[in-house]
């Protein structure tokens, strides 16, 4: 077998870019990264797709500021000269934070994601005091019951443990600081936490980063 290399993109996915799916938001790199002649490693088989790996997809509708992912290559690229490489070919709304070599974990990249960290922008809030009231009796709970219905199915699990921190931040206008745990078993999201608070308007959202486990954890 013929040896790999990997390296580590932290990206921001903002703008007009937000609006893309999962689905097309690869194809758009593996176009670029071609363009910009990164040596992709490529899976086997009749339908051979590119060995790229994101940490967590971004819905539709989110803007992220430290997005993660992992891409293999054929033959070693430096972090520089892969940013130099590729930056020309980056669109609006896309662009590299980091690219750092990427180290073998006994977790797949997706598996270390532990917690993500988002910003919650209330436009239609016109009562500051009364979200922070709903957000301190929030945390007061111990536990929180929730549903989730998907395709037809309704999931129950306590969305409190879930949370590892909320808050209203300072400044103007009603903005929520979100820490949200990721777990095998449940996820919380951002739209689940307004819900529990009462909040049914529009929200801006964007994730600032990931949190990964440690290196060998």
């Amino acid at each position: 077998m013929s040896r790999t290399f990997k390296l580590r993109i932290t990206y921001s996915q903002t703008g007009p870019l937000k609006y893309i799916s999962h689905l097309d938001l690869m194809r758009l790199w593996e176009r670029l990264l071609r363009r910009a002649g990164i040596p992709l490693a490529y899976s086997q088989g009749f339908t051979p797709h590119p060995k790229i790996t994101v940490a967590s997809p971004l819905p539709v509708g989110f803007e992220g500021l430290r997005e993660v992912m992992e891409i293999t290559l054929t033959s070693p690229t430096s972090p520089q000269e892969f940013e130099a490489k590729v930056r020309p070919c980056l669109p609006e709304g896309l662009d590299i934070v980091q690219v750092e070599v990427a180290e073998d974990e006994a977790l797949s990249l997706p598996q270390r994601v532990m917690a993500s960290e988002y910003e919650v922008f209330l436009p239609d809030c016109r009562e500051k005091e009364k979200l922070a009231q709903a957000v301190e009796e929030l945390m007061g709970k111990s536990s929180l019951p929730f549903r989730r219905e998907k395709g037809g199915k309704v999931r129950e699990y306590d969305l409190r443990p879930l949370i590892k921190g909320l808050k209203v931040t300072e400044g103007p206008g009603c903005t929520l600081w979100m820490l949200l745990e990721t777990s095998p078993s449940a996820t919380a999201r951002p739209e689940d936490v307004l819900k529990a608070l009462g909040f049914e308007g529009y929200a801006k959202i964007r994730r600032l980063r990931l949190h990964l486990a440690p290196k060998g954890g």
